[in-house]
């Protein structure tokens, strides 16, 4: 049996990812029609193996913005071979990717389980916070799209890295604060 540490940092993992994927898919047409929700686990799971085996271990230390779009090109190439016949286009597009793997690493930088990722997770909020909001996450079909907002993004953060930025944003928006300057103190 393991010990309580190791039980509670599970249920942890286990509950974000869940977030993550409600986040990444709710808002979102994913799967094909006639999908059982057993093949929707089974896609799901293999989706988790592969992100906590080949990512999440990279996000231990700092990983570069280069090597962040590989690893979203990479996971996408992934939902090709685990959802074949399971999800639309049989792949993920690259919105829904990014708005999964980026929800999934801020909440394990948040719980201190990796380091700050490079990037944060695109969703309506931050798209309307930077002046995109014309832009649909879910629709975001090419990297290059994915790369684009990015710069947007960072402009607008103006040297504060991304991920804290949002973090602030996503709090204050929560809160309904109307002035929200983040600071860096760690």
């Amino acid at each position: 049996m393991s010990g309580p540490s190791e039980l509670k940092a599970t249920f942890l993992k286990d509950e974000l990812w869940m977030l993550a994927i409600a986040g990444a898919f709710q808002h979102n047409k994913v799967y094909s029609g006639n999908t059982s929700n057993t093949q929707r686990d089974n896609f799901r799971n293999c989706l988790r193996e592969y992100i906590e085996c080949f990512i999440v271990p990279q996000y231990y230390r700092c990983v570069s913005e280069n090597q962040h779009i590989i690893n979203l090109k990479k996971l996408q190439n992934y939902s090709r071979f685990c959802g074949n016949g399971v999800i639309l286009n049989n792949k993920l597009n690259i919105g829904t990717v990014q708005k999964l793997l980026n929800l999934y690493l801020k909440y394990l930088w948040c719980i201190d389980e990796i380091v700050m990722p490079p990037h944060c997770p695109l969703d309506s909020t931050v798209l309307n916070a930077v002046g995109l909001g014309n832009i649909s996450w879910t629709n975001m079909q090419t990297i290059s799209d994915y790369e684009s907002t990015i710069k947007v993004v960072k402009s607008k953060a103006n040297n504060i890295p991304i991920a804290y930025w949002e973090l602030n944003l996503f709090n204050c928006n929560r809160k309904e604060i109307s002035c929200c300057n983040p600071v860096i103190k760690d």
